[in-house]
């Protein structure tokens, strides 16, 4: 695998990731209907304190999901940049922000899939789909990363052997 395909396959994800944050935040502000299924799962945890403001109350005016908007708005911009410049520092600066933010990331999604499991008892496929998403977002990021230290360090060793 390369650099560049990681980078496309992240870039796909942050698309679905977008998709699906967009439908749940329409969903929130009534301008879509929430389609669940026959578990209803969706409905219970849409109405529980973390489908606002991740369950935070200073952040409890915004749905949760919206912040899934802007999360995955900025790792597809940096997805972007990435493909449209052959600056290295940008690629390096921009891959290390793609691997923080998908952490965090992953870090607040593990804390609302608990929500679901052990507060809510409710599950909601998109928010599981997002979950999902984000984790092998932070997988194809963390393996980015793994080959820009593994190419850093290689290029170390052959200016090393030039001088």
């Amino acid at each position: 695998m390369t650099r560049a395909l990681a980078n496309r396959i992240m870039f796909i994800l942050s698309l679905a990731g977008f998709c699906d944050s967009l439908y749940l935040t329409m969903a929130h502000a009534q301008l879509v209907e929430l389609k669940c299924g026959p578990s209803h799962g969706c409905e219970e945890v849409a109405h529980s304190a973390a489908a606002m403001g991740m369950g935070i109350p200073f952040l409890s005016n915004i749905p949760t999901a919206a912040f899934g908007i802007l999360m995955y708005l900025a790792l597809a911009a940096g997805a972007f940049l990435r493909a449209a410049t052959d600056n290295e520092v940008i690629h390096d600066r921009v891959s290390k922000f793609q691997w923080a933010i998908s952490l965090v990331s992953v870090l607040a999604s593990g804390y609302l899939t608990y929500l679901e499991a052990y507060v809510i008892h409710a599950w909601c496929r998109y928010c599981v789909v997002s979950a999902i998403i984000i984790l092998i977002h932070f997988i194809f990021a963390s393996i980015d990363r793994s080959m820009a230290r593994k190419s850093n360090i290689s290029a170390s060793i052959v200016e090393g052997e030039i001088s």
